[in-house]
């Protein structure tokens, strides 16, 4: 019998990528046709006669000195997307910290490293098919390729609701109806340094820090469900989970609408701490923490599910390295695959740590067979470098996502890359471009530049950790032509740091004055 398959690649794919033009409010109506499809970015027309780059770039200059920006180091750059003709640089190769603007050059790296048609694989293995009574004698090994995508809110449009339950459904469909050694989970290429080193110690206990292994699952999060009505505050498990508990230390605060609450990443013995003060009218809302180590959390759930299925496990559930290559002929008994294409969206559109980080891994991991961050590092600076054709220095990549504030990137070369990226040939292309948010419309940008004639007119990456701020991508101006840009903001201080709320104000002005005056 041959082995059982799903893939995402159509089902999944053209379902998570609706068209710009849907997704546009109504009151961006008049640049529906232009949003459509994105080739018009390929052969923008010139400035009219008469109208003069420099006056333009004088403009923002000016705009960039602004007092309010004093005691921040600035990187600006603007490029022509038809001609590749700069047409404002400021301090453009000064090497900044970038923050989520990272995954610019992370998309880039992977869909030019890993290839736009690439899929991530989980691949279920064994010594033999199962004998006449359902039996796999020996184990049931689980080979992962670093999938950041099985999650509920990935494949939602797939029917999916966990990916468990297809899982299941595969083997049972294979026939498997009793394991009768260990469930082993391989991680494949990806190593065991599942968090950065210099991500901050604060971040370690919120979801956009998880950690990014070979086998992942749900965001590699648990999710607690919290509620303050009741006698006392209450929080439950979302999804139980084997290996598991709580320990619910919510205070009832005499404030209905208090909500002050806290999740501590589980302990050695599985225990998440629930903390904090939280009022009697909190409805019921659900915070995600991250888990300790995603391969033996995937085993743990996939353990779970397939008891829960039916299908018996007498051995015990492990994380083996290298068991699949091990194997002597192994017969493939199931495998699930998902498309590059939805972890490229899912990164740029939402700004997904974790997702950028496995496809960071990933691409390092084709090129040096480990994934690792250091690989990732390698993969990105020989993809700048000899497949876009551009100048490296600069670049520091600790991580793809561009929560390690040890980053570097210049404005010039995420302007560049996002040009060439524009004007390159194939699928890759498609699926880059469509990955960014739309002013106004959707992914990070669906609260920003929402008036006309600014909603529709840029497509960018927003970026923000403590003391860096950044917006690169692209920007259609009133004259017609598209433009690619990066702006990045670092605090050097010595005043107060700035807010968020208030750098993208000063952001967003810069994109006002790409569309008006270029």
């Amino acid at each position: 019998m041959p082995s059982v398959f799903v893939s995402l690649l159509v089902a999944v794919a053209f379902a998570a990528l609706p068209s710009a033009a849907q997704e546009l409010p109504e009151a961006a109506a008049k640049t529906r046709g232009e949003l459509e499809a994105i080739a018009p970015i390929a052969s923008a027309e010139r400035l009219p006669t008469g109208v003069r780059p420099s006056a333009a770039a004088d403009v923002l200059a000016r705009r960039l000195d602004d007092g309010a920006l004093r005691e921040l180091a600035i990187g600006f750059a603007a490029i022509d997307i038809a001609s590749g003709e700069w047409l404002a640089l400021e301090n453009a190769d000064a090497a900044l910290m970038p923050a989520s603007n990272m995954k610019v050059l992370t998309t880039a790296t992977a869909l030019g490293v890993l290839g736009a048609d690439h899929a991530f694989t989980t691949r279920f293995l064994a010594a033999a098919r199962p004998d006449r009574n359902g039996v796999v004698r020996g184990d049931l090994t689980v080979l992962g390729s670093g999938d950041p995508t099985l999650r509920k809110d990935l494949l939602v449009h797939d029917g999916i609701g966990d990916p468990t339950s297809v899982f299941a459904d595969l083997l049972v469909d294979a026939g498997v109806v009793r394991i009768e050694g260990r469930l082993v989970l391989d991680p494949g290429p990806f190593d065991d340094e599942f968090l950065h080193p210099e991500w901050e110690a604060a971040d370690l206990h919120r979801p956009y820090a998880a950690p990014v292994g070979g086998l992942s699952l749900h965001g590699n999060c648990l999710a607690v469900e919290l509620d303050g009505g009741g006698a006392r505050p209450r929080a439950r498990w979302n999804v139980v989970t084997q290996g598991f508990t709580l320990r619910n230390e919510l205070e009832r605060d005499s404030g209905a609408t208090t909500y002050e609450v806290g999740l501590a990443r589980p302990n050695r013995d599985g225990a998440v701490r629930v903390y904090g003060r939280i009022g009697r009218s909190i409805t019921p809302r659900t915070l995600r923490v991250p888990v300790v180590d995603p391969n033996e959390y995937f085993g743990a759930c996939l353990a779970q599910r397939l008891e829960r299925r039916g299908i018996g496990i007498e051995g015990s559930v492990e994380v083996v390295r290298g068991a699949a290559a091990a194997l002597d002929e192994p017969v493939e008994l199931a495998r699930f695959e998902s498309p590059i294409s939805l972890a490229i969206v899912r990164t740029n559109k939402e700004s997904d740590n974790s997702v950028a980080d496995h496809l960071f891994k990933a691409a390092g991991a084709k090129l040096t067979g480990t994934g690792s961050f250091a690989s990732g590092e390698t993969a990105m600076a020989r993809f700048i470098s000899q497949q876009l054709g551009l100048d490296a220095g600069g670049l520091v990549a600790k991580d793809g996502s561009g929560l390690a504030r040890g980053n570097r990137a210049t404005a010039r070369m995420l302007a560049r890359c996002l040009r060439e990226m524009a004007v390159a040939e194939g699928p890759a292309r498609a699926t880059f471009l469509r990955s960014f948010p739309i002013s106004g419309a959707d992914g990070s940008l669906r609260e920003r530049l929402s008036e006309m004639p600014y909603a529709g007119s840029i497509r960018a990456k927003t970026g923000y950790i403590r003391g860096v701020f950044a917006l690169s991508g692209y920007a259609r101006t009133s004259a017609g032509r598209w433009l690619a840009f990066a702006t990045l903001f670092n605090w050097e201080g010595p005043g107060a740091v700035p807010s968020n709320a208030s750098m993208k104000r000063h952001l967003d002005d810069v994109c006002r004055i790409l569309v008006d005056e270029f």
